[in-house]
C-alpha cells in the first residue's frame, strides 16, 4: 500500500512539475513573438535568449519531453501526462490548458 501510494504522489508531483514549466516554456514563446513577430517553430529558438535551455516536461526518464507543433493557425506545446493516459497541452496563442487523450 505504501508504494502505491508513493507512486501516486510522484505522478502527481511531476504532472504538477510539467505544468510549471509548460507555463515558463509559453511565456518565453509569448516573449520570442514580441521579440521576433512571430512564434518560434521549434523550442531551440528560445534558447538562449528566452531560456537558458529547452526544458524537459518531467524530471522522469519516460515520457518527459515537450512536444511543440503547429495545429492550424496556433502553436501547441503538449506533454504526457499519467493517469489517464493522454496528453495534456496549452496553446501558446491563448494559454489555454486543455487535455486531449489519444
Amino acid at each position: 500500500m505504501a508504494a502505491a501510494g508513493r507512486a501516486v504522489v510522484a505522478v502527481r508531483v511531476n504532472n504538477n512539475i510539467a505544468s510549471g514549466r509548460a507555463e515558463r516554456v509559453g511565456s518565453a514563446c509569448a516573449q520570442y513573438r514580441q521579440a521576433k513577430g512571430s512564434y518560434p517553430q521549434s523550442l531551440r529558438e528560445l534558447v538562449p535568449e528566452f531560456l537558458p535551455a529547452v526544458p524537459r516536461a518531467k524530471p522522469v526518464a519516460m515520457f518527459s519531453d515537450f512536444r511543440y507543433e503547429p495545429a492550424g493557425n496556433r502553436h501547441r506545446l503538449a506533454w504526457r501526462v499519467f493517469p489517464p493516459r493522454g496528453w495534456k497541452f496549452v496553446f501558446v496563442e491563448d494559454g489555454v490548458v486543455g487535455f486531449n487523450e489519444r
